[in-house]
C-alpha cells in the first residue's frame, strides 16, 4: 500500500475490514442470551438445591436432637423409677378400705362385715370374693370339707369357725396345719387373680410383697402337711398389716 493509500484508509475513506452480516450479528446475540438464559436457570436450580440441602439438614438435626432429649429422658426415668420401686420401698397401692373400724365382733357386725377365715379377718363385703371364700371353707380334712381349729399347739380344744372368728374380741390365736396355711396361701394368690373381673378389693395386709415373701416362706417349711405349724390372730382391721399369720 503507498504512502496516499494509507492516508485514505486513515481518513475513513476506506475500511480495512468488513461488516458482519446482520443476520451474524443476531445469531450471535440469540447464542448470548440463550447462554445468559441458560446460566441465570442452573443458577435458580443451584440456589433450590442448596436450600432444599439446608432445610433437611436442619430437620435431620432437630430430630437427632430430639431422640437425644428423649433417649435421655427415658434413662433417667428408669433409674428414678428403680431406685424408688425397690422391694424395701414398695408401698401397696391405694384401694377402698378393707377395715371394719372398732374394736370389737359386735361393731364389724353392726357394720355389715363378715367373717372369713381365708383372710383371717372381719370384713366387709366389697372385700371378700364370697364364691372363694366358701370354696376355701370346704378344702379342709373334715368330713365336710372342715378345717381343724385348734385352741393351743397341743390340740387341748377344737375351735368351731363361729369361735376363731370371735377371737377378735380379745386378740385371741388358733392353731392349725402346715396343710391349711399352704391352702391359704394358694387361696389368697387366687383372690388376687380373680379381682381382675371380681372387682372384690383385697386387704391391704395381704396385698403386698411382705406377704407374697412370707408365703414363700411358708412353702419351703419342711415336714407333713398335718402338722400343727400355724398360730395366728384375727384382725378386725385388714388394712392394718399388724399381727396375722406367724
Amino acid at each position: 500500500m503507498t504512502f496516499l493509500g494509507f492516508l485514505k484508509v486513515f481518513k475513513g475513506e476506506k475500511k480495512v475490514y468488513n461488516d458482519l452480516p446482520s443476520s451474524d450479528m443476531e445469531s450471535e446475540q440469540t447464542l448470548l442470551k440463550g447462554n445468559s438464559n441458560d446460566i441465570l436457570s442452573y443458577s435458580k436450580k443451584s440456589s433450590k438445591i442448596h436450600q432444599v440441602a439446608l432445610i433437611s439438614g436442619c430437620i435431620a438435626l432437630i430430630l437427632l436432637s430430639a431422640w437425644g432429649l428423649f433417649s435421655l429422658y427415658n434413662t433417667a426415668t428408669y433409674y428414678v423409677a428403680q431406685s424408688h420401686n425397690s422391694p424395701e420401698k414398695f408401698a401397696a397401692p391405694i384401694y377402698p378400705s378393707c377395715s371394719c373400724g372398732g374394736t370389737t365382733v359386735a361393731e364389724a357386725k353392726r357394720r355389715g362385715c363378715i367373717f372369713t377365715p381365708l383372710a383371717i379377718a372381719w370384713l366387709p363385703p366389697h372385700c371378700i370374693d364370697m364364691e372363694l371364700s366358701n370354696t376355701f371353707d370346704k378344702e379342709g380334712p373334715g368330713p365336710n370339707g372342715e378345717w381343724d381349729y385348734w385352741s393351743d399347739i397341743n390340740k387341748t380344744r377344737r375351735l368351731t369357725r363361729e369361735e376363731v372368728g370371735d377371737l377378735a374380741d380379745y386378740n385371741g390365736v388358733f392353731y392349725s396345719t402346715q396343710d391349711w396355711h399352704v391352702t391359704h396361701c394358694v387361696y389368697t394368690w387366687m383372690k388376687h387373680y380373680r379381682s381382675k373381673w371380681t372387682g372384690v378389693t383385697i386387704e391391704r395386709r395381704s396385698n403386698g410383697l411382705d406377704h407374697i415373701s412370707h408365703c414363700k416362706d411358708v412353702l419351703k417349711i419342711r415336714g407333713g402337711l398335718q402338722e400343727i405349724k400355724t398360730v395366728a390372730g384375727i384382725a378386725l382391721d385388714a388394712d392394718d398389716p399388724g399381727r396375722s399369720e406367724l
